[in-house]
């Protein structure tokens, strides 16, 4: 059984050739991006409360379209926002109890959400690329229907 209370460079000697080295350098660097993670986590949530906000205003505004705007902009994004801001929070809040505690196992959950984030950032990227590819294909073929016309 592995013992988690060790510090995150234990076993890693400063002259040592081989393994992964962490150094006072590296910890400030993990401190100095665990601190801006926090900020743009807090601000994705800020920013999902008040496109909430205004969704909720449009979904009670009495109308039938307020009503279906409300729901599409509030579904949209919920999907779109709330879990990018909780992996970059849960990865500030982990990082920063890692290096506290030099818990090896916090750091690991850490980078696992700041995974998590990258990999949905990217899935969003690849989604809207294919958005932008249908559309240049579809209005560059309407173009063209129109000038052989």
């Amino acid at each position: 059984m592995e013992n988690f209370d060790q510090p995150l460079d234990v076993g890693m000697a400063p002259g040592s050739e081989s393994g992964l080295q962490i150094t006072d350098e590296i910890k400030m660097y993990w401190q100095e991006t665990r601190k801006w993670a926090l900020f743009f986590g807090i601000m994705l949530f800020v920013f999902f409360g008040l496109v909430s906000l205004v969704g909720l205003l449009a979904l009670f505004s009495g109308t039938a379209g307020g009503f279906v705007g409300g729901v599409f902009v509030i579904g949209m994004y919920v999907g779109i926002l709330f879990f990018p801001a909780l992996y970059y929070y849960r990865f500030s809040t982990q990082m920063k109890q890692a290096l506290n505690d030099g818990d090896n196992s916090m750091l690991e959950q850490s980078f696992i959400n700041l995974r998590r984030y990258y990999v949905y950032v990217g899935i969003l990227v690849i989604i809207v690329v294919a958005i932008y590819l249908i559309f240049f294909i579809v209005y560059g073929s309407a173009l063209m229907r129109m000038g052989s016309m």
